[in-house]
This record gives structure tokens, C-alpha cells and sequence, in this order.
């Protein structure tokens, strides 16, 4: 019997979907547990956070597998998973439009209810020079050295080479 190819990875059976699944589930309910005062100790939730991180690391450990040495991932798959990812970033974009629009929109139109002021009476609104400002400068110079880095990488320079460059 010949086996029919096709350009996509039909995936075979694997069981890490579903223990990753409950050892999740039973995360929560620790937390959730532990939060109400109940009687479940700290270390069990470690424990569980342990065995997530062993499991993703065998399920991810037999991706690479696939991909690798039995070569299910043809070049479809790989456009596909990359497509994927640009879809997942641009839904997170989407989210937070989403998130900002709310909150502008809420601020340039205030309700009747809220005495038509933003903010409202009796909010104490916190300084944005602060901590916010200091957090948001390390976000964005965080991301700018892993920009650089990255494309030194691309033209294979080392990062201390492009720094004395600079």
C-alpha cells in the first residue's frame, strides 16, 4: 500500500493536548484552592507547575521531530505556521485597538452618569511621569536592542562589532 502525500501535516495522535490540558485544569483549581484558604500547600502547585513545563517541553520535543528528522513539515506547512503567527500578532493588535478605543472613547465622551468629567468626582488619578514612564522606557528600549541584535544577527556581525561601529 503507497501512502498518498499531501502538501499539508495531518498530525498523528499524540497524547500531550490532553495532559496538558488537565495538568491546567488542575493548576487553576490549586490556585483557586490555595486562595480560599483551603488545605492544599504551596508545594503542589509548584509541583504542577513543574510537570506543565515537562510536558510542553516533550510536546514541543516531538514538533521538532515531526519537522525535522520524519520531514512532515513541507514547505505549505511552514508558509502556513508562519501565516498563523502573523494572524495571532495581528489579533493581539486588534485587541488592544480594541482596548484603547474603549478607554479614549470613555474619556473624550464621558457619560451622564459619570457628571459628564473625566475623571470622575472622588477618582485620584496617579502620575503618569513615574513609574508608568519609567516602565513604558524600558519596554520600548527593550524591544529596540532586540531589534538591533536581531538584525546584526541577519547580516552576521556580532553585537560588540556593531556597537564600536555605532
Amino acid at each position: 500500500m503507497q501512502k498518498i502525500r499531501n502538501p499539508f501535516h495531518l498530525v498523528s495522535p499524540s497524547p500531550w493536548p490532553i495532559i496538558v490540558s488537565f495538568t491546567l485544569l488542575s493548576i487553576a483549581i490549586s490556585i483557586i484552592s490555595f486562595l480560599g484558604n483551603n488545605n492544599i500547600k504551596i508545594y503542589i502547585i509548584i509541583m504542577l507547575i513543574l510537570f506543565i513545563t515537562i510536558n510542553t517541553f516533550l510536546w514541543w520535543r516531538d514538533v521538532k521531530r515531526e519537522s525535522s528528522l520524519e520531514g512532515h513539515h513541507s514547505f505549505t506547512t511552514i508558509k502556513l505556521l508562519k501565516f498563523r503567527i502573523i494572524i495571532f500578532i495581528l489579533s493581539e493588535i486588534i485587541f488592544f485597538l480594541r482596548f484603547f478605543w474603549a478607554f479614549f472613547h470613555r474619556r473624550i465622551s464621558p457619560n451622564i452618569e459619570l457628571g459628564l468629567m473625566w475623571p470622575p468626582k472622588r477618582i485620584i488619578v496617579f502620575d503618569p511621569i513615574g513609574m508608568p514612564l519609567l516602565n513604558s522606557i524600558i519596554l520600548l528600549s527593550s524591544g529596540a536592542t532586540i531589534t538591533w541584535s536581531h538584525h546584526s544577527f541577519l547580516e552576521k556581525k556580532l553585537v560588540w562589532q556593531s556597537v564600536l561601529s555605532f
